[in-house]
């Protein structure tokens, strides 16, 4: 997962953050450590929360677009 230059999360069903994979820590809205542990909707604003939501309620792979502001 090192060579990986996009972000990504490995989520549990209820939206909790298992694992964060990240080439760049300023990369990341908050430090990982501040990330594992917590829920999506918890951590990010609105409407990326609500991207993220809606990406999980679908089947299969899934990608969710938030933005990159604060």
């Amino acid at each position: 997962m090192q060579a990986i230059t996009d972000l990504v999360f490995l989520l549990g069903m209820d939206g909790t953050y298992i694992e964060v994979f990240s080439a760049a820590a300023e990369d990341l809205y908050l430090p990982r450590e501040h990330l594992i542990g917590q829920k999506v909707t918890d951590v990010l604003p609105r409407p990326n929360s609500d991207n993220c939501r809606a990406a999980e309620s679908r089947k299969g792979p899934l990608r969710a677009e938030v933005s990159q502001q604060r």
